[in-house]
């Protein structure tokens, strides 16, 4: 009995913290909503555990193909890092909860606005430099066109950044109560990660005349159904209690049929595109995991942590190695670019005759230091000579390589800087018949 009673109280207990915290979200976000206010995302800062969603993506990393697997791993390693320096600034200055909303009353300006409570004893400056440290609304100096455009003003106790002309809006702007927002985020709980979706009944009715089919490339399906969403949800809950729990809730349950319909043709489509396959191999377990289940006028996604580890995550994982090599490549070229300058303006002032090893260009470069940290090449982090030059004769032409990166393993293409300044992307093949002699 004394158990029954202990395991009553505990749930009541997080029933209530889930309450307190929905509360926390409506007056957090209620002085912002908008009529046009489609999207709202909350991040809860307060309860993500950085450490416990490190292990678990490592581990996840560790278990992908052998020539996959170092890039996931590398990708892993830059988010955790990135993430865990966010949080720790974020919760360091007080916030626990931030949120991103989109409001298409505000356009033309920049709809997005970033938002966090304010609670007692909170660095509210401290909270604005987290806020904008992300992609949106970065830092800028009061020299800087961007920082003219954007603002930070506080709105009840909910501080808020986005483009001036956006909270100059919400300061005249009379709160809205958006009723379909509060059901959403009740079904959200107190999930790690909220994503909620909630159209207008203006925007649902326009939606078919502005797109009235979707891509091919999503099966080309007609979008009347969508009219039929009322609000969406996706709540992510991060480790070490992995969950994922999505749903959409209809007009009705033939409303729920057709939007039910119209994403398994998309999901279908994407499926089965080449491309799509290539680029990621998981995608058929994944758009099946993540097909919706008809609960009369909602459909609902539910994937605990086996799912989410068989299905969701590999596929995941395998695309954020693909872009974390993406940006190395790009920004390699960089590299190769500025080494290249460098050595060009070397060769404008000693008759045409390029340096005989690229440290003879330092000056060019920025000075020795600029050199050894463009040496470094980002797809062989660690290494302090990741780039190989070749010095071309004076009368070279400009299709003459001169730059190029140290292949790393697994490395199916390689940047190579020409004479003539520009930066080319050669596949491991080609480059190996024409230049690997070369290359160490």
């Amino acid at each position: 009995m004394r158990q029954i009673a202990a395991t009553a109280i505990i749930a009541l207990a997080m029933s209530l913290a889930v309450v307190r915290a929905r509360a926390a979200d409506e007056t957090a976000v209620a002085p912002l909503l908008g009529p046009q206010t489609i999207l709202v995302a909350r991040f809860n800062a307060a309860a993500f555990d950085p450490a416990a969603m490190d292990a678990w993506e490592k581990q996840m990393a560790s278990q992908l193909p052998e020539d996959v697997k170092g890039d996931a791993q590398s990708a892993v390693a830059d988010r955790s890092a990135r993430v865990r320096r966010w949080v720790e600034a974020f919760t360091r200055a007080g916030g626990k909860r931030a949120y991103l909303l989109a409001d298409l009353d505000l356009l033309p300006s920049n709809p997005v606005l970033l938002a966090a409570p304010v609670g007692e004893g909170a660095d509210v400056q401290a909270m604005e430099r987290a806020l904008r440290s992300g992609s949106v609304y970065p830092s800028t100096s009061p020299s800087d066109e961007a920082a003219v455009a954007t603002a930070t003003q506080m709105i009840g106790k909910t501080l808020v950044v986005g483009d001036v002309h956006a909270i100059e809006a919400l300061k005249a702007r009379t709160p809205l109560q958006r009723p379909e927002l509060d059901k959403a985020i009740a079904e959200a709980g107190d999930a790690t990660l909220v994503v909620a979706f909630i159209p207008s009944d203006e925007t649902r009715k326009n939606l078919p005349d502005l797109a009235p089919a979707l891509a091919r490339f999503f099966g080309g399906g007609k979008t009347d159904a969508l009219s039929g969403v009322q609000w969406a949800v996706v709540a992510l809950t991060a480790p070490p209690k992995l969950a994922l729990h999505a749903v959409i809730q209809c007009d009705d349950a033939d409303s729920a049929k057709g939007v039910g319909e119209l994403l398994q043709t998309m999901l279908k489509s994407m499926a089965a595109d080449k491309s799509m396959q290539n680029e990621m191999p998981g995608i058929v377990a994944l758009t099946s995991a993540l097909s919706p289940a008809a609960q009369g006028d909602r459909l609902v996604v539910d994937l605990d942590a086996a799912a989410i580890e068989h299905d969701l995550a590999p596929a995941v994982l395998q695309q954020m190695g693909r872009q974390w090599r993406i940006g190395q490549y790009v920004k390699s070229a960089s590299h190769i670019s500025k080494l290249v300058s460098a050595c060009r303006a070397y060769a404008a002032d000693h008759g045409g005759q390029w340096p005989e090893h690229l440290a003879d260009a330092a000056s060019y470069a920025g000075g020795e230091e600029k050199l050894k940290e463009l040496m470094q090449n980002p797809l062989r982090p660690g290494e302090e000579d990741g780039y190989a030059y070749h010095r071309p004769a004076a009368s070279a032409g400009g299709d003459s390589a001169v730059v190029f990166e140290k292949a790393a393993e697994h490395q199916k293409n390689i940047n190579v800087g020409f004479a003539d300044g520009h930066v080319e992307m050669l596949d491991k093949q080609e480059f190996d018949r024409h230049f690997a002699p070369f290359n160490p």
